[in-house]
């Protein structure tokens, strides 16, 4: 993310020194989505986005839900930048066109949509390897996010590491966890903002290219399915950098049901401890129906999605559309 930011201030820059009547277009773009961009550039981000969401290592991030992702499928990069290159060679401007490669303006997509999708795919279609149920919240309080954060995941990982030193392996989460908090920290500044950026450009130049070349090298965000590009997209990761294969889904499912029964037998213990000694004084009944009122409120919290509904493909679908 630094890496491209400053790259797009030295374009900036340059572009202004540089003669109007040169062959050049200035193409901004969004970030981008590919797997192999994504390892090449940023394989920490792609961890992030499988390991951390899709295993259950990480259920919280810090920013605003509403804000806009702006983030680009990098076939549609790859096409704009085909066809501006070819559009400048025969049409002659006063100056330097600009186009901006954006989804924020116009097709627009936030990010509570987003983890939203994740969510609701890791656990329809989990990994092989999961930790902890899939779960992703977004939240716009600081405080709220590190109370999350040091309670669900650093004081664990220093529990289990503290064990580890005497009977377990040499595993450091702790280390894997400040890893994490710094990516965090990193993407804060982009998932915490939303950019509008001005597109008039990239209409432009779609208007001017010829039909058959609209069908060859569409970069018209417009006709993009977020549900489906997202799917694909998530589900590319499952196989081809997670590695794990379709054949073995009922077994992931199968270790999934084993993580959500786990969970179930350890909140209930932890209620049944919270109120045996917050509420000792408290008579019998009361004890059994606040514990009992904490344990469903936690288990509805931990296994009920209650946000929109997202449209995620069926296996045949996909192998379908795939020629898996």
């Amino acid at each position: 993310m630094v890496f491209k930011t400053s790259l797009r201030n030295l374009a900036n820059q340059t572009g202004r020194h540089v003669s109007p009547r040169a062959p050049i277009n200035v193409a901004k773009l969004d970030v981008i989505l590919n797997f192999a961009v994504d390892m090449m550039l940023s394989p920490l981000c792609l961890q992030m986005g499988t390991d951390c969401c899709g295993k259950g290592v990480l259920t919280n991030m810090c920013g605003s839900s509403s804000a806009k992702a702006d983030i680009i499928p990098v076939d549609i990069v790859s096409n704009l930048m085909i066809v501006a290159a070819a559009h400048r060679t025969y049409t002659k401007y006063e100056s330097i066109p600009v186009i901006h490669c954006c989804s924020g303006a116009l097709n627009p997509v936030q990010w509570h949509f987003i983890v939203n999708f994740i969510e609701r795919f890791f656990r329809a279609y989990p990994l092989n390897e999961c930790y902890r149920i899939p779960s992703t919240h977004f939240h716009s309080s600081r405080f709220l996010f590190e109370f999350n954060f040091y309670m669900k995941h650093m004081g664990p990982a220093y529990l289990i590491d503290l064990l580890n030193a005497f009977w377990g392996p040499k595993i450091r989460l702790t280390r894997i966890y400040q890893k994490v908090l710094r990516l965090v920290e990193t993407l804060h500044y982009f998932t915490a903002r939303g950019w509008d950026f001005d597109s008039k450009g990239l209409l432009e130049l779609w208007e001017t290219t010829s039909d058959e070349d609209k069908k060859i090298f569409n970069f018209d965000v417009r006709q993009l399915d977020w549900d489906s590009y997202l799917f694909d997209y998530l589900m590319g990761v499952k196989r081809y950098v997670v590695k794990d294969r379709l054949e073995e889904l009922p077994k992931a499912r199968r270790n999934l049901s084993w993580l959500k029964l786990y969970a179930t037998i350890f909140n209930a213990i932890i209620w049944w401890i919270s109120v045996r000694i917050f509420a000792r004084q408290r008579s019998r009944r009361y004890r059994w129906f606040s514990g009992s009122i904490g344990f469903l409120l936690t288990y509805i919290w931990s296994n009920y999605n209650f946000r929109p509904p997202v449209r995620l493909k069926s296996l045949e679908e996909y192998k379908q559309r795939t020629n898996f």
